[in-house]
């Protein structure tokens, strides 16, 4: 099996695992965006899936841009072409690709399962990050968000990334936190494109009804809490568990990996 390939439409594949303990294809989009998928290569290999587990990068996204392709507008119409190129797909989102995910009602027919991990269902998500901010304890962060807005290319990305660590993950894990952002590939542009164009309007565009789905979120997420789905009967189907992890944040499998593995198994023996 090819190690890596582009799409038609510039979505990259990374062959990170394969195994012959299933057919599975289990497709990996990151959060950000802005972030490569190189941040679930650890995740990944806890979870130690039966089948194939790839890394797929936006196109001009990440590190992935030997293209140079800034059309990011064109990433929705892309992303089913791009599933389409593998059988048999569970897609993983996280974060923004969580919510892009669900804007995007033709991948349904693409897919075998789908996982939705600490995203969102609408806009309103980003309302009250502040609030649940000094609800834990951080009060006083000008300084982050000034150097946040100040972002105007992949250094000043990954600054403001590193200094805002906090917002993503717990206190207990901050060398980890740490060690897990700063190799990573950062891309300004997609991350302003977010910013200014999809995430004001962004508004789930369709619900799993029949493939097997699951939520999960740390219970301690500051940014996208899984109350959003919680509180939104639309989700309570029997094809979808939501699940909630005592202790974990934004990146659960940082502060609970055993708990995640455990999850991810439940949803693999129920598939």
């Amino acid at each position: 099996m090819t190690q890596t390939y582009i799409t038609d439409g510039g979505y990259r594949f990374i062959l990170a695992t394969t195994n012959e303990r299933a057919s599975t294809n289990w497709v990996f989009l990151p959060g950000g965006p802005g972030l490569g998928s190189e941040y679930y290569s650890p995740l990944i290999e806890l979870l130690d899936l039966p089948g194939s587990v790839w890394r797929c990068d936006f196109p001009g996204d990440g590190s992935n841009t030997s293209d140079s392709n800034t059309e990011f507008d064109k990433w929705d119409e892309r992303l089913p072409l791009a599933l389409a190129t593998l059988g048999n797909v569970i897609l993983v989102g996280h974060s923004f690709s969580g919510m892009f995910i669900l804007t995007v009602p033709e991948v349904e027919k693409h897919l075998s399962g789908l996982v939705l991990m600490d995203t969102a269902i609408d806009h309103h998500w980003r309302d009250g990050i502040l609030e649940r901010a000094r609800a834990q304890g951080i009060e006083n962060d000008d300084e982050y968000w000034k150097i946040r807005k100040a972002t105007h290319d992949n250094a000043s990305l990954k600054r403001a990334a590193l200094a805002g660590w906090y917002y993503y993950m717990s206190a207990g894990v901050k060398e980890q936190a740490l060690a897990l952002l700063s190799p990573l590939p950062f891309n300004y542009k997609s991350f302003i494109w977010a910013q200014e164009q999809f995430h004001p309007t962004f508004e789930a565009q369709w619900i799993p009804e029949t493939i097997p789905t699951l939520i999960l979120s740390g219970s301690e997420d500051m940014l996208t809490p899984i109350d959003f789905f919680k509180n939104d009967t639309r989700f309570h189907r029997d094809n979808i568990q939501l699940s909630e992890i005592p202790g974990g944040s934004h990146y659960p499998w940082m502060e609970e990996p055993e708990a995640v593995k455990r999850i991810f198994k439940k949803f693999c023996d129920q598939l």
